[in-house]
Order: C-alpha cells, then structure tokens, then sequence
C-alpha cells in the first residue's frame, strides 16, 4: 500500500514551523509601526550614537547667513512640493532666525501649503515676550505672502506642561505621520550645547518614548518651563538645518561636529538623521573665514 509522504509528526512540526513564521511577520510588523522603536530612537542612545555627516557653511556674519538660511529654506519648500502635497517645517526660536523668518514672509511661496510648528515652546502665554509662538507671527506671518502658511503652536493654555506636551505631539503626529517624518527640520544651537530644549544635565535629552516632552532651562539665568519635541523625533527629520551665530556658540559648533565629542555635554549631538545635516554659521561661530571652505 501507498506510504503517506507526511507522518503525523511531521505534519505536526510542519505546521509549528508555520505558525512560528506567521509570529514573526507579526513582530516584524508591530516592530516598523511603532513609534518608539525607529531607526531614529537606536540611533539617540548615549552607548549607540551615530554620528551624522555635517555639510558646514561659513558666512562672513548674521545678516549674510540670514541670506543664505533664507534661500536654503525656499529651495527646499520647492523641491519637497515636487513630491507630496504638502510641506512640514520645524522652526527653531531664538534671535538667530528670525531676520530670515521675516525675509521668507515676503516670499511668494506657495505658503497656503506649508504647515509650521515651533521645535520647542517655553511654557507661557502665547503673547509672552518669550514665546517663540510670538516670534513666528510677528516675523514670517507677519509678512504679506508667510501670512497664508498654517502655524501650529505647542497649546500652552493648558493646565500643566505636561497636558501641553501630550496635546502638541497629537498635533505633530497628526501632521507628520506616526512616527512623525518633518520635512524641515530648523535648529539653533546654545553656547551649553542644547538644540530645542534637549539642555545638558537634563532628562530631556534622554527621552525616547515620546513625541513631545517637558524640559527647564535657564539659557538666560531663569528656570522656564518648556515643552519640545525629542530627539528620535527631531533625527527622523529628512532635512536638518542648524542655524549657529556669534562667538559665544564656537565652542559648542567644534563639540557638535566633534565625532568623538561627548553626547552628555552637547546634546544637539543626539540629532542624527539619517540624511546629511547642513550647518549655516558665520565667522564667529565657525572660527574660520567665510572663503576658507
């Protein structure tokens, strides 16, 4: 008589092996899709640090690196509309941007397809001095053609800091996918190192299992609560941009493109995309002539 080809135990294992191979699709899957386990977050451990190829850009001082910033960021609303519907930008707060966030206001650029969001917020009113919110209406909003573009605060009305930061990450996420992919990504750097609100010697930098988080700093000698965005997210960025001026941050600038320079003290070393990182800084932040590169 016939003899089976399969025996029941080797059906049996047959069918274990199957469903093994069905687990792990599974995991593989779930794994992809979420947000806390990207190529970004392995990336922003202090005992796995990738370091970022970095493309700078000397410039003789603040208003020519503001030229430069501002053709920079044009360039690339264009060529990013080329593809998708829609352009994400972070801006970075700060002095250093705002000559160019006025200049792009009066660009006739396709503004009404720009969403804008602030990188990081100090926690308060939305027409505190302070509040960088402020800053992005009264500079590039402000402007006859910017005034179409669609800003996105961080929500500070809230009741803690914390309910801001939850509710700001909804909005980026919903902005920006899951995990949030920033088109643009627009970060200044601190003479402590700090890009954001990641401040050295605080938990900030270290947080990976959020969009959004709470920090305090006190860059100008007083503590202000803040909300910003994390570092997986900020390296999942396509493009990132780092606007440095001022001989006060040269140190800092050697730090971050410092590939054996220390992640604890320099926590803008913790942004590590996976695209090439352009840093735009004037002679006083580079150290070097404008004509030496």
């Amino acid at each position: 008589r016939e003899v089976p080809i399969w025996t029941h135990s080797q059906e049996d294992m047959l069918l274990f092996f199957s469903n093994c191979f069905r687990v792990v699709v599974l995991c593989v899957l779930i794994l992809s899709h979420h947000p806390q386990l990207s190529h970004a977050e392995e990336s922003c451990g202090a005992d796995n640090m990738a370091t970022p190829k970095y493309q700078l850009k000397v410039y003789p001082d603040k208003p020519k690196l503001a030229e430069a910033a501002v053709k920079e960021i044009a360039d690339l609303i264009t060529s990013t509309l080329k593809d998708k519907e829609r352009v994400t930008i972070s801006l970075a707060g700060g002095s250093t941007p705002k000559a160019a966030y006025i200049a792009l206001g009066k660009m006739d650029l396709p503004w009404d397809k720009v969403d804008l969001f602030p990188g990081d917020e100090r926690w308060v009113d939305e027409n505190d001095p302070s509040s960088n919110a402020k800053m992005t209406r009264e500079s590039l909003m402000a402007g006859e053609f910017g005034a179409k573009a669609n800003f996105h605060p961080v929500p500070c009305d809230m009741e803690s800091a914390e309910a801001s930061a939850e509710a700001f990450g909804k909005i980026v996420e919903e902005l920006c996918g899951s995990p949030p992919t920033i088109d643009i990504l627009l970060l200044g750097l601190g003479d402590d190192g700090h890009t954001a609100s990641l401040f050295p010697g605080t938990p900030a930098p270290t947080v990976t299992d959020k969009i959004c988080t709470t920090a305090v700093g006190n860059s100008t000698g007083v503590p202000i609560t803040r909300v910003t965005l994390t570092a997986p997210v900020l390296s999942n960025a396509k493009k990132v941009l780092f606007l440095v001026a001022g001989e006060g941050k040269r140190a800092a600038l050697q730090r971050l493109m410092d590939p054996n320079g220390d992640v604890e003290n320099t926590p803008a070393k913790r942004v590590v995309p996976a695209t090439e990182v352009t840093i735009l800084a004037d002679e006083g932040a580079a150290g070097i002539p404008s004509n030496s590169l």
